[in-house]
Protein backbone atom coordinates (compact mmCIF):
# COMPACT_ATOMS: atom_id res chain seq x y z
CA UNK A 1 0.00 0.00 0.00
CA UNK A 2 2.74 2.13 0.66
CA UNK A 3 4.49 1.97 -2.43
CA UNK A 4 1.15 2.40 -4.59
CA UNK A 5 0.30 5.63 -1.84
CA UNK A 6 3.82 6.66 -2.66
CA UNK A 7 3.92 6.29 -6.59
CA UNK A 8 0.17 7.78 -7.00
CA UNK A 9 1.21 10.78 -5.00
CA UNK A 10 4.17 11.68 -6.74
CA UNK A 11 2.39 10.88 -10.71
CA UNK A 12 -0.30 12.78 -9.32
CA UNK A 13 1.05 16.02 -8.56
CA UNK A 14 5.14 16.36 -10.34
CA UNK A 15 4.09 15.71 -14.24
CA UNK A 16 1.26 17.94 -14.47
CA UNK A 17 3.18 20.83 -12.71
CA UNK A 18 6.29 20.15 -14.59
CA UNK A 19 4.53 19.55 -18.14
CA UNK A 20 3.37 23.52 -17.50
CA UNK A 21 6.60 24.50 -16.43
CA UNK A 22 8.36 22.85 -19.66
CA UNK A 23 6.07 24.64 -21.76
CA UNK A 24 4.74 21.77 -23.19
CA UNK A 25 1.99 21.41 -25.82
CA UNK A 26 -1.70 21.70 -25.46
CA UNK A 27 -2.55 17.60 -26.46
CA UNK A 28 0.78 16.85 -24.44
CA UNK A 29 -0.47 18.55 -21.37
CA UNK A 30 -3.90 17.56 -21.65
CA UNK A 31 -2.84 14.01 -22.07
CA UNK A 32 -0.12 14.28 -19.06
CA UNK A 33 -2.92 16.28 -16.63
CA UNK A 34 -5.65 13.22 -17.47
CA UNK A 35 -3.15 10.57 -16.02
CA UNK A 36 -1.83 12.08 -13.66
CA UNK A 37 -5.77 13.08 -12.44
CA UNK A 38 -6.15 8.85 -12.42
CA UNK A 39 -3.11 8.59 -10.50
CA UNK A 40 -5.05 11.25 -8.46
CA UNK A 41 -8.37 8.98 -7.36
CA UNK A 42 -6.21 6.34 -5.43
CA UNK A 43 -4.78 8.82 -2.73
CA UNK A 44 -8.08 9.16 -1.36
CA UNK A 45 -9.59 5.77 -0.77
CA UNK A 46 -6.03 4.55 0.37
CA UNK A 47 -5.94 7.37 2.87
CA UNK A 48 -10.05 6.76 3.97
CA UNK A 49 -8.92 2.90 4.85
CA UNK A 50 -6.45 4.05 6.65
CA UNK A 51 -8.20 6.56 8.91
CA UNK A 52 -10.90 3.74 9.29
CA UNK A 53 -8.43 1.14 10.08
CA UNK A 54 -6.14 2.90 12.39
CA UNK A 55 -8.36 6.08 14.34
CA UNK A 56 -10.21 4.44 17.02
CA UNK A 57 -13.49 4.52 16.62
CA UNK A 58 -14.53 6.58 20.14
CA UNK A 59 -12.25 9.17 18.65
CA UNK A 60 -12.72 9.10 14.81
CA UNK A 61 -15.15 12.12 13.98
CA UNK A 62 -12.54 14.23 16.06
CA UNK A 63 -9.55 13.49 14.24
CA UNK A 64 -11.05 13.33 10.64
CA UNK A 65 -12.72 16.25 11.08
CA UNK A 66 -9.51 18.35 12.53
CA UNK A 67 -7.48 16.60 9.44
CA UNK A 68 -10.26 17.87 6.97
CA UNK A 69 -10.32 21.66 8.64
CA UNK A 70 -6.13 21.65 8.70
CA UNK A 71 -6.61 20.60 4.78
CA UNK A 72 -9.27 23.16 3.78
CA UNK A 73 -7.67 25.95 5.95
CA UNK A 74 -4.01 25.16 4.11
CA UNK A 75 -5.66 25.53 0.94
CA UNK A 76 -5.79 29.34 0.63
CA UNK A 77 -1.92 29.76 1.57
CA UNK A 78 -1.05 27.63 -1.69
CA UNK A 79 -3.01 29.80 -3.72
CA UNK A 80 -1.41 33.12 -1.72
CA UNK A 81 2.44 31.56 -2.12
CA UNK A 82 1.96 30.66 -6.02
CA UNK A 83 0.29 34.29 -6.74
CA UNK A 84 3.10 36.08 -4.84
CA UNK A 85 5.83 33.90 -6.23
CA UNK A 86 4.94 34.72 -10.07
CA UNK A 87 4.79 38.17 -8.92
CA UNK A 88 7.88 37.81 -8.03
CA UNK A 89 9.97 35.35 -10.29
CA UNK A 90 7.49 34.47 -13.15
CA UNK A 91 5.39 31.75 -13.38
CA UNK A 92 8.07 29.35 -14.91
CA UNK A 93 9.93 29.80 -11.87
CA UNK A 94 7.08 29.16 -9.68
CA UNK A 95 6.34 26.08 -10.81
CA UNK A 96 9.36 24.73 -10.90
CA UNK A 97 9.98 25.80 -7.55
CA UNK A 98 6.49 24.13 -6.84
CA UNK A 99 7.79 21.18 -8.62
CA UNK A 100 10.66 20.78 -6.45
CA UNK A 101 8.60 21.10 -3.27
CA UNK A 102 6.30 18.41 -4.36
CA UNK A 103 9.17 16.01 -5.19
CA UNK A 104 10.06 16.74 -1.56
CA UNK A 105 7.15 15.94 -0.35
CA UNK A 106 6.36 12.89 -2.08
CA UNK A 107 9.83 11.42 -0.83
CA UNK A 108 9.32 10.02 2.59
CA UNK A 109 6.91 6.64 1.85
CA UNK A 110 9.99 5.83 -0.55
CA UNK A 111 12.58 6.70 2.21
CA UNK A 112 11.30 6.76 5.54
CA UNK A 113 11.08 3.18 7.73
CA UNK A 114 8.18 5.02 9.48
CA UNK A 115 6.15 4.51 6.18
CA UNK A 116 6.56 0.92 6.08
CA UNK A 117 3.57 0.74 8.32
CA UNK A 118 1.42 0.99 5.89
CA UNK A 119 2.50 -2.33 4.29
CA UNK A 120 1.61 -3.99 7.83
CA UNK A 121 -1.88 -5.63 8.12
CA UNK A 122 -3.85 -5.74 11.15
Amino acid sequence: MRLTYGLCFLLAGVPRVLVLALDAPFPVALAVTALSGFAAGAINPILGILQYDRIPVRLRARVIGAMTAAAYAGMPVGGLLAGSLSTLTGLDVTLLMFTSVYVLISAPPFVFRAWRELDRSR
